[in-house]
């Protein structure tokens, strides 16, 4: 070999160190460059995240104090209202058991103080309802579980009034005709089936509305001035709460059977509502014992059975609250218990 290729090979490979150093470096520095782009990335992804973080946090606190100014009073409202209604249910039954709803000399034959306080106990939980929807335009319901399921049961409650077919048509079949034109000459024979044992929907927003004050000291009117109201027949109360009568007038659970269905399921919303005020609920993913099916040895209060009347245990004790359950369970599920929720809760 030529000294000048040796000198040449030489140079090559003394070189060579250098070139490597600074490919190292050039690696080394667009390495460190990308890191340092990643870096101020999730920095930046951080701080983001973070300021989401916050503004969520930030508006979950406002839209959970604006809940609790707007809705969570009324709630509790609703509990008192609710406890109300559902002792007259109890009553209601109580009353039938001694005898006196008879049809010709009942306390619902006439317009007297306990068939104008029966219309007002249930009416009132629908018109405390109607305003807390009125005001869900200012709230958000998903910024607390609790109270989101109290609306859950409320709204039930409200549409429970409309669903007198439904009720009818569930297993055992109850006929049920209260739209056929001969209905007043029919109804004197068979009121089970031509008296009309539910309320349309406009109706129970009229008769909710009168009981809701527009001015003047405190939200609801009075029982004391209803009663007065209804009494001098004063319209804005009188005609409103006229399909009201229609359905509480001459109740009997024999007779009106369809809206003793209803009752006795709303009964079971009544409890889950009072549950909530008692137990102040539970976390979301433990929603579910707020309803429970009313078992047999709680059913003693709705026993409407008088000495006189023939009725299969079945037909007083049992179908209606499987009727109850079945509803509940289609309309509210994620709120009513499966039948088995005894073992459930124990394991």
């Amino acid at each position: 070999m030529s000294p000048l290729k040796e000198d040449a090979i030489k140079i090559i490979i003394a070189a060579i160190p250098g070139v490597v150093a600074l490919v190292l470096a050039c690696i080394n520095y667009i390495v460190t460059k990308k890191n340092q782009e990643r870096l101020e990335t999730f920095k930046a992804t951080l701080a983001e995240q973070k300021a989401d973080k916050d503004a969520f946090r930030d508006y979950k606190y406002e839209a959970r104090k604006r809940l609790y100014q707007e809705i969570e009073p009324l709630f509790f409202q609703l509990g008192e209202a609710s406890e109300q209604a559902l002792h007259r249910i109890y009553g209601l039954a109580r009353t039938a058991r001694a005898g006196d709803l008879r049809q010709e000399d009942g306390w619902l034959s006439r317009e007297g103080y306990y068939a104008i306080s029966t219309m007002y106990k249930l009416i009132l939980p629908i018109a405390i309802i109607k305003v807390i929807q009125q005001r869900l335009t200012l709230v958000d319901l998903a910024v607390d579980p609790d109270i989101n399921a109290q609306y859950i049961l409320a709204k039930g409650l409200y549409i429970s009034f409309t669903d007198d077919f439904v009720f009818a048509n569930m297993e055992p079949l109850l006929p049920y005709d209260p739209n056929r034109k001969d209905w007043m000459e029919k109804r004197a024979d068979h009121p089970e089936k031509y008296t009309r044992q539910g309320i349309p929907l406009g109706h129970l927003d009229n008769a909710a509305d009168a009981l809701i004050k527009h001015e003047g000291p405190g939200q609801w009117v009075t029982f004391g001035d209803f009663y007065a109201m209804y009494k001098n027949k004063i319209p804005e109360v009188y005609e409103k709460f006229d399909p009201i009568a229609t359905v509480i007038l001459y109740h009997h659970p024999k007779t009106r059977p369809v809206f003793w269905r209803m009752l006795v399921t709303q009964a079971h919303i009544y409890q889950a509502l009072l549950r909530c005020r008692e137990m102040h609920m539970r976390p979301a993913a433990d929603v579910k014992p707020l309803m429970l099916p009313i078992e047999t040895e709680g059913r003693s209060q709705f026993d409407w059975r008088h000495s006189e009347e023939v009725v299969t245990e079945r037909e007083a004790q049992v179908d209606p609250f499987e009727i109850a359950r079945q509803y509940l369970h289609k309309r509210m599920g994620e709120l009513f218990l499966p039948p088995d929720w005894k073992s459930e809760i124990n394991s």
